[in-house]
């Protein structure tokens, strides 16, 4: 299973995304459409086949590391 964390602020509270997938996967960020005129950020997770199962785990972290994906 490969696996990848992002840090991620939602609001004034840091959490880290995990998502995990059997075999390889193509993580995108980028911004999408909300409630209209607003825009929010978005993860967009890609693999190769017919079936697969994503796990995304979420979970507060502390206010160390690298910037959050904001």
């Amino acid at each position: 299973t490969d696996k990848i964390s992002v840090d991620v602020a939602f609001g004034a509270t840091l959490m880290r995304v995990t998502f995990l997938c059997p075999g390889s996967f193509t993580l995108w960020h980028g911004s999408s459409p909300d409630v209209p005129p607003a825009r929010r950020e978005a993860f967009y997770l890609e693999t190769r086949g017919a079936e697969t199962t994503f796990t995304t785990m979420i979970e507060p972290t502390p206010a160390t590391g690298p910037d959050p994906v904001r």
